[in-house]
């Protein structure tokens, strides 16, 4: 998990908070270049199996 939260951290897709409780862990905010790929991400996901069927 470290590796993957560092890569998405390096590609600047969240950012590491304070944990709002107050204790030692850290939680992830997605940023709007994260949110961005994710929409983009999503839609072609969700576009992929109609564009290959109307083939």
């Amino acid at each position: 998990m470290n590796g993957q939260a560092a890569a998405m951290l390096r590609a600047g897709v969240v950012l590491r908070i304070p944990d709002p409780d107050g204790g030692v862990a850290r939680t992830f905010a997605i940023t709007p270049t994260g949110d961005e790929a994710l929409t983009t991400d999503r839609n072609r996901h969700q576009d992929g199996p109609d564009r290959v069927l109307k083939g």
